[in-house]
């Protein structure tokens, strides 16, 4: 939650120049408490960082180990190779969420989960997303996206309902495309 922290921060530092505006807002408490709201993240963060290194560090002493005995066998190396892939994804994603996650950025879709489905897939059949996979879909999804009946998507049920086909759904996300045709057609609003 680094990044809320930091925002409260920048906040606090908004609010104080706002309050008196100039040089005068500046006193001994507003410093303390800016002071200490770095000090405080920065030992969060210290303290994250050292448990990834000493994880890390484990790591590597596990792989210096298992690589001077890995037998020969391709499938053996293979399933190896594919578990460090698998370490190395999974903490690079925990980094990213503990950097830059952000539990109260929301996108509210004015559409529901099935349709917004609907939509990501034309947009992949189309080119217009390109992904190896569609984790990443989901994961966004599931982080940011509402709809103004539910607060929160489920990664599975996202993953679950993808292939599924809803005929009002269809329905729904084709006139939208066309009112969005229309509006290009009719070009940018002038003013």
């Amino acid at each position: 939650m680094v990044s809320k922290h930091l925002d409260r921060i920048n906040r606090e530092v908004e609010r104080i120049w706002k309050s008196n505006g100039g040089a005068e807002c500046w006193d001994v408490h507003a410093l303390d408490s800016l002071n200490a709201g770095f000090h405080g993240l920065i030992a969060e963060t210290a303290g994250q960082l050292e448990e990834w290194n000493v994880e890390l560090g484990a790591r590597e002493e596990l792989q210096q180990r298992i690589l001077s005995a890995l037998p020969e066998s391709d499938r053996i190396k293979e399933l190896w190779w594919n578990e460090q892939r698998a370490f190395y994804t999974d903490l690079l994603e925990r980094m990213d969420t503990y950097f830059n996650y952000d539990d109260t950025a929301v996108v509210t879709f004015s559409i529901n989960a099935l349709e917004i489905l609907f939509l990501v897939r034309l947009l992949i059949e189309e080119g217009v997303l390109q992904t190896e996979t569609l984790q990443p879909v989901f994961r966004y999804l599931s982080r940011y996206g509402h709809t103004e009946r539910y607060s929160k998507l489920s990664f599975d049920s996202l993953k679950k309902r993808y292939s599924l086909r809803h005929d009002g759904s269809r329905k729904k996300v084709k006139q939208i495309l066309t009112n969005m045709i229309k509006r290009i057609d009719q070009g940018p609003p002038r003013g």
